[in-house]
C-alpha cells in the first residue's frame, strides 16, 4: 500500500470476504517490489532489499535484515525485479544489467552465491523457473532471451535468443513486466494491437521452453485491445491484470 507505506497481509481463504491480518510499515522512500516463498518476504526498492520472516499460524512479520546490492557485490546497483526460489533470491538490476543470486538460508545474513556478467544494458523484468532458467523479457528488441542461471558467477552468454515474431504474425513486443515460468512453460504478455490502425490483438502467449534454444508456442489467450501488464501462474492457472 504505497499511500500508507505499509505491507498488507490479507487472508483470502474466503474470497468473498478478505480479512486484514496485519499492516507492516516499510521505509517510505522505497517504491517496493515484493517476492514471497518458503516463509520469507523480500521487499526491494532502489538498490536495497529487506528480508522479512513470517511465522506460520502467527499473525506476525519479523524484519531479519536490510541489505544493499552494492554491499555484497560492489558496483551492482538499482534493483529492477526480483524472484524468490525457495531460500534463494534472484535479483535483476537495471543500472548495470546484472543478474544476482543470493542465499537467504540465514535471513539475517544474505550471502552472495554468484552473478552474471552484464547481460543487458537494462536487465528489466524476468521470470524464473524451478529448473533455474531465467527469461529476460524485453532484453532484446521485440522478444526475450533465456539464460541458465546455474552458470551464474562469471560472464555468461545467453543461449540462442528466440524472437516471438517468428511465430506470431505482426508481432510488436512482449510486455516486459508480465511473464512467469512453471513446469517448463513460459507464460508471457504480448502486444500486437495498433491503437492508431485499430487492428491486431493483445493477450498471453504460452511457450514450451524445456529446450531453451528452441521455444515452441503451445497456446494463447487473446484479450482484444486490453493490455495484460501483470500475471502470475499457480498450478497451471493464470492470474492477470488487464486494462483498456
Amino acid at each position: 500500500a504505497i499511500d500508507t507505506d505499509e505491507l498488507l497481509v490479507i487472508d483470502v481463504a474466503d474470497s468473498s470476504s478478505p480479512a486484514l491480518l496485519e499492516a507492516y510499515p516499510y521505509d517510505s522512500h522505497w517504491f517496493p517490489s515484493l517476492a514471497m516463498d518458503s516463509g520469507l518476504i523480500v521487499l526491494a526498492g532502489s538498490s536495497q532489499f529487506q528480508v522479512i520472516e513470517t511465522n506460520p499460524g502467527v499473525d506476525e512479520l519479523v524484519l531479519r535484515s536490510e541489505t544493499a546490492t552494492y554491499d555484497i557485490a560492489p558496483g551492482i546497483e538499482r534493483i529492477s525485479d526480483l524472484r524468490l526460489d525457495g531460500t534463494d533470491l534472484v535479483i535483476g538490476t537495471s543500472e548495470t544489467g546484472h543478474l544476482m543470486r543470493i542465499s537467504l538460508e540465514d535471513p539475517a545474513a544474505p550471502a552472495l552465491i554468484g552473478y552474471t556478467g552484464a547481460v543487458s544494458y537494462e536487465a528489466y523484468d524476468f521470470a524464473l523457473g524451478s529448473d533455474q532458467l531465467v527469461v529476460l523479457a524485453g532484453a532484446d528488441p521485440y522478444g526475450f532471451s533465456i539464460l541458465d542461471l546455474n552458470r551464474a558467477g562469471t560472464s555468461v552468454p545467453f543461449t540462442e535468443a528466440w524472437y516471438a515474431f517468428s511465430a506470431v504474425d505482426d508481432f510488436d513486443w512482449i510486455y516486459s513486466s508480465a511473464s512467469a515460468l512453471e513446469d517448463g512453460l513460459l507464460y508471457t504478455s504480448l502486444q500486437t494491437y495498433d491503437f492508431f490502425k485499430e487492428q491486431g490483438f493483445n493477450g498471453v502467449l504460452v511457450l514450451d521452453v524445456q529446450d531453451p534454444a528452441n521455444p515452441v508456442p503451445v497456446g494463447s489467450y487473446l484479450t482484444g485491445d486490453d493490455v495484460v501488464d501483470f500475471l502470475e501462474v499457480r498450478d497451471g492457472i493464470v492470474y492477470m491484470n488487464r486494462y483498456e
